[in-house]
């Protein structure tokens, strides 16, 4: 009999081993449990962020890219319209005065749009646009006021003398 007991394992030995067994597959279900809850967390917070993204944020970048090629319209405009002879200016006139209003326009659908909390500040150069748009106008005037080409010199040339005629002639 005492040859039996020697041969066969504890009784306390084979608890113990299924006890860890158990202990073992309880961790790695729990850490599966959590590592599912932690990334339903990340996902939400992701969805949250991208949803601030598409609802306060595209709007902004929206309307302020118009304003941008707006604005690059309105130089080249600029350009043209100090280039162009005056019965061209017209029309070039009129497109530029679309165009600020366009700019202006956009600029004041951006500044009711709601903002991030660091975005505001930001936004500071496109409060500046009514000293700007003023100073537009100005430089606007004063290229209307001037003519694109010249008109011949304002007096007659200085008589030559026979000692200076090639200087005259070359100037």
């Amino acid at each position: 009999m005492d040859v039996r007991r020697r041969m066969a394992p504890p009784r306390s030995a084979s608890v113990a081993a299924a006890r860890w067994l158990v202990g073992v597959i309880a961790g790695v279900a729990l850490s599966f449990v959590l590592a599912t809850l932690i990334s339903e967390s990340l996902a939400t917070s992701v969805a949250n962020r991208a949803g601030a993204i598409i609802t306060n944020a595209m709007p902004s970048i929206q309307t302020l890219s118009n304003a941008r090629g707006d604005l690059r319209q309105l130089e080249n405009d600029f350009e043209r319209y100090a280039a162009a002879p005056a019965d061209a200016r017209g029309d070039l006139r009129t497109r530029i005065d679309a165009t600020l209003q366009t700019v202006e326009s956009n600029l004041v659908s951006y500044a009711a749009l709601p903002f991030f909390p660091a975005e505001r500040p930001l936004s500071l150069p496109c409060s500046a646009w009514a000293r700007r748009s003023a100073a537009m106008k100005e430089a606007f005037a004063v290229l209307s006021a001037s003519t694109s080409t010249s008109l011949g010199p304002g007096r007659r040339s200085t008589e030559t003398t026979p000692k200076t005629w090639r200087l005259a002639s070359t100037t």
